[in-house]
């Protein structure tokens, strides 16, 4: 548990100091519950969820490619980019994960599908650049923020429709499951459900 709570804490002190400052800056509009400045928010949380990836990586697993500095950024950017040989779980879990992650971080501020695209496809060229010593990979610039905007938008959706109009702890928790970037934002910024609109099926059909 210990490793669990390190591991979001860097993540959940930089969603309330974000927070705190849109408060304290009047980004909230009272009357539509609607964020002013929702693109701040959401790069200031995509920030916030690669350092806290980061940290996980280097003083938690203790793994040499995190062990980051001026140096290996500049050596990366020098370098260009490769292909790289990482194992599946790291190129078609942990990159789309940590991409729909973001997405679903922006989403939570009120964007759009395609506005929140932008966040994971900067995310990844941040990460792939600058959190690793390893040099920046081609496939991985692909799949966290394709793989990541996939999940990420689905999650989102279902996290709607599980919360419904009034939803209660029990609800508010499944959502929290399904989609950790808006469970953070309601449980920091109070529970606004007329910030999330709401999913209704009433029939199904395909396409966005």
């Amino acid at each position: 548990m210990k490793y669990k709570t390190k591991f979001v804490l860097i993540f959940l002190i930089t969603l309330q100091l974000q927070s705190t400052f849109a408060s304290a800056q009047g980004n909230f509009s009272r009357d539509s519950l609607k964020l002013k400045h929702p693109h701040l928010s959401a790069f200031a949380q995509m920030v916030g969820v690669n350092l806290t990836l980061w940290a996980h990586n280097r003083y938690i697993m203790q793994e040499p490619w995190a062990r980051i500095s001026l140096n290996s950024v500049k050596r990366n950017y020098e370098h260009g980019w490769v292909l790289d040989d990482n194992n599946f779980n790291v190129n078609q879990f942990g990159h789309p994960l940590q991409g729909s992650l973001v997405y679903t971080a922006a989403r939570a501020q009120g964007l759009s599908l395609w506005q929140s695209s932008v966040y994971p496809i900067l995310s990844s060229y941040m990460w792939e650049m600058a959190m690793e010593t390893e040099y920046p990979s081609v496939n991985d610039m692909l799949t966290t923020p394709l793989s990541g905007i996939t999940y990420g938008e689905i999650s989102h959706r279902l996290s709607l429709l599980i919360l419904g109009d009034n939803p209660g702890w029990g609800k508010e928790l499944a959502s929290l499951i399904v989609n950790p970037s808006l469970g953070l934002n309601r449980l920091f910024r109070g529970r606004r459900s007329g910030f999330y609109k709401p999913i209704k099926v009433d029939k199904f059909a395909a396409g966005i």
